[in-house]
């Protein structure tokens, strides 16, 4: 199983020949698009051949390629969060946005995110995205994510595996990518 999360900044159009590139070269099982940026409408400018576009909503701001063939079936899920099962494992890609609806917090948002993610310790699942969450920062906003997340990876048995920052970025826009899992894929 193969799967990659790309924070494209700045709209799936922007980058799609390189995600294209990628596809082809690696040949993913999923290939999420976080700040996608893609309107229902569009979806048919952006396909490609062997997999399948899934969208979050009308306007998306996560998307997936998804390898046909796989048996992929998409979960419920909430906003910014995408979800799929094969019968034997389930992953998911996230995107927590730096912007908040109006009347609820950042930590309500990530926590609403979480919550629909489904970890059955039975299957195993990887989850990743860019969950805008600073672990370098313990205090303030960012510590009380940082906090909220690591409560619910220890309660959920997620293990953070990667232990480098895998993006980095040209624009001057901080990524941070988490990936973490409940099982060791060989």
């Amino acid at each position: 199983m193969s799967a990659i999360w790309w924070n494209c900044c700045g709209g799936l159009g922007s980058k799609f020949h390189h995600i294209r590139e990628v596809i082809q070269k690696t040949s993913p099982v999923v290939f999420f698009v976080i700040e996608a940026e893609l309107y229902k409408d569009d979806a048919n400018l952006f396909c490609l051949a062997g997999y399948e576009l899934i969208l979050d909503d009308d306007f998306s701001r996560i998307v997936a390629y998804c390898k046909q063939g796989e048996g992929l079936k998409k979960l419920k899920t909430s906003k910014n969060v995408l979800g799929f099962d094969n019968g034997k494992y389930r992953i998911y890609g996230l995107y927590r946005e730096f912007k908040k609806p109006k009347g609820i917090t950042y930590g309500q948002v990530l926590k609403d995110q979480l919550s629909c993610i489904l970890i059955n310790d039975k299957k195993p699942s990887l989850v990743g995205g860019d969950f805008n969450v600073d672990l370098n920062k313990p205090s303030g906003p960012s510590g009380y994510l940082h906090s909220t997340l690591q409560e619910w990876a220890i309660d959920t048995g997620l293990t953070q595996r990667v232990k480098e920052l895998a993006s980095y970025s040209f624009f001057l826009c901080h990524l941070l990518l988490l990936i973490i899992i409940n099982y060791i894929f060989n």
